[in-house]
């Protein structure tokens, strides 16, 4: 028994003493690509939960046995298995995935990892915006970030309205800040950007992201970095596109037949007992009748565009430059519209030891000739069809409206504006010098000078225009003059501290900065002129003013971001501003934020969820200010007053100065969660947030017995936008030749008004309802109850019981905000080819058809949509008809705002469809590196039940015009070709 028992020790001993022999240690040091540690790397024995993580100079230690496998992880790379066998050192080397968490995004006044972000940043992908040709950038982020909604305008050159996180303002501006190489401007410089110069975009949308910019962040921030080159490099890139336009869609109208068939039936039944009416003799003159002009077609013609691009970068030991030339000239569809604009844009960076110093420079012109046919859009569409085109007896050679031709309707043939010109011509600078010192590591300090500087010669010159008896009344020639200087100076000192001790990581940043801007201008008038001069002396009736205005915008601010060991992260940062927009009592303001985060896929007793790749949770608070108006009063002295022996010029108080204006304050939350899965080939990232603006900056009506011109402001009222962002994006590898990628965002917000004033909870304007509970600015007017049998003329719903349509009986009818706003890009490289598709779309909102309104109105001697024809009652031949009758008389308002005019906007767009394919490395020799041809067609597919031209809607920030169609410049379709080269 002894012995036997003996037997199993020794046996025992022997297993235990083997398995001790197969352990050993395992080192090693684990780096990146440009062999930089990897501090904080998980190290796992495959197969168990044994494992370790590196030190901040990523190196590790680790027991292994021969025949186990090493895994090492680490968010934004891809996962490496290394087999242990007899190595005693195992150096790993990661490589980033595509899309990786370990790019660099601009948070403003500094960089951060994307693993360590803690507030919602939105990022786009510049490759995207140089496969999009558009005239302004901001119309290229249409679609491609989720809680960003972008609304187009479709005339070249025209800006976008870009709304992050819903309308948070009932006055004034909308846009976000736009920050460029460091200089703060508004969304009007996107259209002085060549796409082809930009490195990177980001869009910070909350408040802990943003409160940095404090005051001018309320609306969110968009930052752009422009190219910088490398060092011990040279490189030089060409693009050029060429492409063809054409208008996306048009109103289906009547010919000249149906226009006098329409036109009998409107005098005919505008006939009473007393008074009985005939159609207008031209409706049965074969001669008129032969003639039916389709103005659409003879105004909307194909355009062309073409955009180019060459720049060169490069850079020696301790230098790097980049320059670049850009050229676009998109022309409208509509004559006299287009787009010109010339770039330059130029960077440079020197460093010495510890000295660094660059500058960026952008100068930039650009020219927008305009035409009154945009601006009253019904010229194109409601002129009579049966007037000639040309007509050879008159003195420009254009047919004209005789009323022997064409009776009550004198609208003027739409060509004859094109004798008319309006053009806005702009010059201008955005630069960025800086320089900066380190005094020990980590510790630097760093001074920028930004200018934005423009001038903007505005000048618009009526001729006159010989129709006969047309409906350009003028017929003398009038002049408008307006040139205006912008310049804003911003200088900015910042000090920053990056140290990390053991797992702890360190980086303070505290600054203070300045903004400067003055705008100054004059105006000058007159008609009557000289024939053949443009000099405002030679006519009469002339007016000239001048307008001066400056703000100053001082500002101290501080942040500090700390995590441990990239598994625990924290940001706190706090802005004083102070304006020059109000009084001594509520000049400065405080707003400060703070945000946590959580890579909870970091932790231990995650690792065996090896299909999880990363798991962080964010969340954060902070609050912004917003400035809007001056508590200064302002006189306008372009105010003409008649008297017996003519007018004179006089003033009158423009507004009224309060003392006590403050700041509108802007308080967010946000709650996020990003995830990735399978070595971050599919990603998720989900926001939820609510955003409360608060004493609101909003205009109070005072009676106009005062006199006072505009409304003053006063701070009222609070409203809230809260929705949810879900950004989704998958790459697939399937092999050396084929690959594809799917990005997926969608975003849901719901406005709501709290508050409005002490005086009153609605506002009603513009036939819009602005109440508390409601979104603002939501659609309002009556409710129909079909046609009266009696007499043709529209029912209205008498709700609340008077017998008597007043407007008491209006109800909401819609609301212009959309429940949701989302795009969709599918993009492969097969060999050789790449193809992509991008959609985009709308739901939940409705739109206020004002086109449909005019158009298809039954009272006006005036061209009409053919359906017209087709949904009026007629006692005899169409009693069942859905519209009014067709007549002159209508005392019954048949047009007043209803639901008949309100339709659904829910659209999704093909916004760009390309096929690219690159050249065989075979074919070039030498200094040729890549040339890749490609085609695209932008705006290829709408889907949509709004019948209306286009229900992409751009307000132009005025909220009360939310979602309302007036008559928009026609949307456009454009094919394009293209090449980019390299060398």
């Amino acid at each position: 028994m002894a012995k036997s028992l003996k037997a199993w020790i020794t046996i025992l001993l022997l297993v235990a003493s083997g398995t001790l022999y197969a352990q050993q240690q395992v080192t090693g040091t684990i780096s990146d690509e440009n062999n930089d540690p990897i501090p904080f790397t998980n190290v796992l024995i495959k197969g168990t939960q044994q494992g370790t993580t590196s030190d901040v100079n990523g190196k590790y230690s680790i027991l292994a046995e021969e025949e186990q496998v090493l895994v090492f992880s680490y968010i934004g790379y891809s996962t490496v298995e290394v087999p242990v066998g007899k190595q005693s050192i195992i150096n790993v080397q990661l490589k980033a995935e595509i899309g990786s968490l370990q790019e660099v995004v601009v948070i403003g006044y500094g960089e951060v990892k994307k693993q360590d972000l803690t507030g919602s940043v939105a990022v786009l992908d510049t490759e995207e915006l140089t496969r999009f040709p558009v005239a302004n950038l901001g119309s290229a982020m249409q679609g491609r970030l989720s809680g960003v909604q972008v609304v187009n305008a479709s005339e070249p050159g025209a800006n976008p309205q870009i709304l992050v996180r819903g309308f948070g303002t009932i006055f004034g501006d909308p846009n976000p800040l736009v920050v460029i190489d460091g200089l703060q401007t508004g969304v009007g410089a996107l259209a002085n950007i060549d796409p082809n110069s930009i490195e990177s975009l980001q869009v910070l949308k909350d408040a802990s992201a943003a409160a940095i910019y404090g005051s001018r962040a309320a609306n969110g921030v968009i930052i752009i970095t422009t190219k910088k080159g490398r060092e011990d490099s040279f490189e030089v890139n060409y693009s050029s596109e060429i492409g063809v336009q054409m208008a996306a869609n048009r109103f289906d109208l009547m010919n000249t037949e149906e226009y006098a068939d329409y036109t009998s039936k409107l005098y005919v039944n505008s006939s009473t007992g007393l008074v009985q009416r005939r159609p207008p003799a031209w409706t049965q003159n074969p001669d008129v009748l032969a003639v039916s002009t389709d103005w659409q077609n003879e105004i909307f013609s194909p355009a062309l565009m073409q955009n180019h691009n060459l720049n060169f970068s490069g850079g020696g030991k301790g230098s790097t430059y980049y320059m670049g030339f850009g050229y676009l000239n998109q022309q409208g569809v509509v004559p006299q519209t287009g787009f010109e604009r010339y770039n330059f844009q130029i960077n440079s960076q020197i460093k010495r030891n510890k000295f660094t110093a660059g500058q960026s420079l952008n100068l930039f012109y650009r020219d927008k000739p305009q035409s009154e046919l945009t601006g009253n859009a019904s010229r194109i569409y409601e002129v009579a069809p049966q007037i000639p085109v040309s007509d050879p007896d008159n003195l420009n050679g254009l047919g004209a409206p005789l009323p022997s031709r064409t009776g009550g309707n004198n609208m003027a043939n739409p060509l004859a504006f094109q004798f008319r010109e309006t053009e806005t011509k702009t010059y201008g600078v955005l630069g960025n010098v800086y320089a900066e010192y380190e005094f020990v590591k980590g510790l630097s300090l760093r001074s920028d000078l930004n200018i934005d500087l423009s001038s903007v010669s505005f000048q618009r010159l009526r001729t006159p225009v010989d129709q006969s008896q047309a409906a350009i009344t003028r017929n003398d020639t009038e002049i408008l003059l307006r040139n205006f200087t912008n310049t804003q100076l911003n200088s900015e000192t910042i000090l920053r501290y990056n140290r990390m001790i053991s797992d702890h990581s360190f980086n303070i940043m505290v600054g203070y900065t300045s903004i400067h801007t003055i705008t100054k201008g004059v105006i000058a008038s007159a008609d009557n002129l000289e024939p053949g001069t443009r000099v405002p002396q030679t006519g009469l009736n002339q007016l000239g003013s001048a307008e001066y205005r400056e703000e100053r915008l001082l500002s101290q601010l501080a942040r500090v971001n700390y995590n441990y060991q990239s598994r625990y992260l924290f940001t706190a940062s706090i802005r004083r501003d102070g304006s020059s927009n109000f009084g001594k009592n509520h000049r400065w303001g405080i707003f400060p934020s703070f945000s946590a985060g959580w890579q909870l896929g970091d932790e231990a007793f995650m690792a065996p969820l090896d299909w999880l790749s990363t798991l962080k949770i964010r969340a954060g608070y902070g609050e912004l200010g917003r400035t809007l108006g001056s508590f200064i009063a302002t006189m306008n002295s372009d105010i003409r007053y008649p008297w017996p022996t003519g007018m004179f010029n006089g003033t009158a108080p423009l507004t009224v100065p309060n003392e006590d204006l403050r700041w509108e304050t802007v308080k967010q939350y946000n709650l996020g969660i990003d995830m990735g899965f399978f070595d971050e080939k599919l990603r998720v990232n989900v926001d939820l947030y609510s955003r409360q603006s608060e004493d609101m900056i909003i205009r109070i009506p005072v009676p106009q017995y005062t006199g006072i011109i505009d409304q003053p402001w006063f701070n009222f009222g609070s409203m809230v936008n809260k929705g949810i962002e879900v950004e989704l994006s998958y790459n697939h590898q399937a092999s050396k030749n084929f690959n594809q990628q799917f990005k997926f965002n969608i975003t849901l917000n719901r406005n709501e008004l709290l508050e409005l004033d002490n005086t009153q909870d609605t506002l009603v304007a513009n036939g819009t309802l602005t109440t508390i509970g409601q979104p603002v600015a939501v659609h309002y007017g009556w409710l129909t109850n079909g046609i009266n049998p009696q007499n043709g003329s529209m029912r209205f719903r008498d709700l609340d019981g008077d017998g008597l349509i007043t407007g008491n009986d209006r109800v909401v009818l819609g609301s212009p905000h959309p429940d949701a706003f989302f795009g969709f890009t599918w993009s492969a490289n097969i060999r050789n080819f790449d193809v992509s598709l991008f959609l985009q779309g709308v739901l939940g909102n409705q739109i206020m058809n004002e086109s449909l309104q005019q158009l298809g109105s039954t009272h006006r001697d005036r061209n009409r949509l053919r359906s017209v024809l087709d949904n009026a009652w007629d006692r005899e031949n169409n009693p069942e008809g859905t519209w009014p009758i067709i007549s002159l008389r209508d005392e019954n308002n048949n047009d007043r705002i209803s639901e008949r005019y309100i339709e659904n906007g829910d659209y999704i767009r093909v916004r760009n469809a390309q096929v690219g394919y690159v050249l065989p490395d075979g074919l070039f020799k030498g200094a040729v590196k890549r040339v890749r041809l490609y085609a695209s067609v932008i705006n290829l597919l709408t889907i949509t039940g709004y019948s209306g031209l286009d229900p992409d809607l751009n307000n132009n920030g005025d909220v009360f015009s939310l979602g309302r169609d007036t008559f928009r410049y026609p949307p456009m379709r454009s094919y394009n070709f293209g090449v980019q080269a390299s060398f």
